[in-house]
């Protein structure tokens, strides 16, 4: 039975009743008109932590692949080689779609892991919180470590039009920087993205969405090095008390992942600030997801 909850949108009924989700030219590329997502479901109420797999308009369960990498889990990508990165207990494990798991890294991560995006190349962006900015080639070995004092990396999302570059956003900033493969450098690209700022993801236009990390549900848009407020999740109606994750949706607007009161869920918003809700799941704990 699909225990995923879907809200009452007309759209998503609708699309349901046809038994597929509708065709967006707009969209990251999926399968068979589907876009897919893989939403991290952490271990927290019982159980190890799973990657459900589901249509991402409509959150209509596709799969569920159980890990074994027990209760507590961060941070998901997807390898273009065809499998899923989790962290879990300092280092980053890979996911086949059948449940097999293995270290994909045998480098801990002492810092924690937290954000973690994957290139179409392969290369594994990592954020360790104070403990700076990791990247791993594709095989996970690493071929970076930057680090500066007072800084605190929490996601990265891939810059646009920089292919193998991702972006990271430093919390204490809180602002966006593009770490250096080369020389371990930082280069900020964008700075005051408001207050506890620990969320990052693109448009398809190349625009970086801002999510606050701990406190409350507040928004921002990037575009050209400088930041605007888009509002709160709640101010659209969504029953959000923080933000967990945001991913890439389309040419305009992101997917942002969050906590609700009784469980999680999944809204898009463009960037205009409008807030569409999606679907979301009671007494499941989301922590990451990815477009596939």
């Amino acid at each position: 039975m699909n225990r995923l909850l879907k809200f009452a949108a007309i759209g998503s009924a609708l699309a349901l009743a046809a038994g597929c989700a509708p065709e967006r030219p707009d969209a990251t590329p999926g399968t068979e008109g589907v876009q897919r997502m893989a939403i991290l479901a952490s271990g927290a109420y019982g159980g190890d932590a799973e990657i459900l797999i589901v249509d991402a308009r409509t959150g209509n369960e596709l799969d569920r692949i159980e890990t074994e990498l027990g209760d507590w889990v961060v941070g998901l990508a997807r390898h273009p080689d065809g499998f899923f990165l989790v962290g879990s207990d300092q280092y980053v494990w890979a996911v086949e779609d059948n449940g097999d798991t293995w270290r994909f890294s045998d480098e801990p991560q002492w810092g924690g892991i937290y954000g973690i995006t994957a290139s179409e190349e392969g290369e594994v962006t990592i954020g360790n919180a104070e403990d700076g900015v990791t990247k791993l080639d594709e095989d996970g070995e690493v071929i970076l470590h930057a680090n500066m004092g007072g800084t605190c990396f929490m996601d990265s999302a891939p810059m646009p039009g920089e292919s193998g570059q991702d972006a990271s956003i430093d919390i204490y900033g809180p602002r966006i920087v593009v770490a250096d493969s080369d020389t371990g450098n930082l280069e900020t690209i964008a700075s005051n993205i408001g207050m506890n700022t620990g969320h990052l993801a693109v448009d398809n236009s190349g625009r970086f969405y801002a999510g606050s990390y701990w406190d409350d549900d507040s928004l921002w848009l990037v575009e050209d090095g400088e930041a605007s407020q888009l509002g709160r999740l709640s101010d659209g109606g969504v029953e959000a008390q923080w933000i967990t994750a945001m991913a890439t949706a389309s040419r305009d607007s992101v997917y942002v992942l969050y906590d609700g009161m009784n469980g999680s869920g999944v809204a898009e918003v463009d960037a205009h600030g409008n807030v569409t809700d999606r679907f979301g799941a009671e007494n499941e704990l989301w922590s990451d997801l990815v477009l596939f």
